[in-house]
């Protein structure tokens, strides 16, 4: 009965330690299996024409919008000398206004 049990004990260490071999070699090969199937899809995202064709379109929004803030800081500053300018006007600079 001994014997019995110290080769049970035996074959239950070995069964074991196969089985957290097995499953540290299952783990490390889906980690890169997983790898390789996430780049293989980014790089067929970045390559197809939806993908650029969204990217043109964003790119081209924000181009205008860059274009319209141009122009609307163009627009504030004119305003600004503008408006300084009416301030600082002389009231001797008036022009008189005769009528026949």
């Amino acid at each position: 009965m001994t014997v019995v049990t110290v080769v049970l004990t035996f074959i239950g260490l070995v069964v074991a330690l196969a089985a957290i071999w097995g499953w540290q070699t299952i783990s490390q090969g889906a980690a890169t299996e997983a790898a390789k199937a996430s780049a293989s899809q980014t790089d067929h995202h970045l390559q197809s024409d939806t993908f650029k064709a969204g990217l043109k379109l964003l790119i081209m929004e924000q181009m205008e919008n860059m274009k319209k803030s141009s122009v609307q800081d163009d627009v504030v500053v004119d305003v600004g000398a503008l408006e300084a300018a009416a301030l600082n006007f002389d009231s001797e600079h008036d022009e008189v206004w005769e009528d026949d």
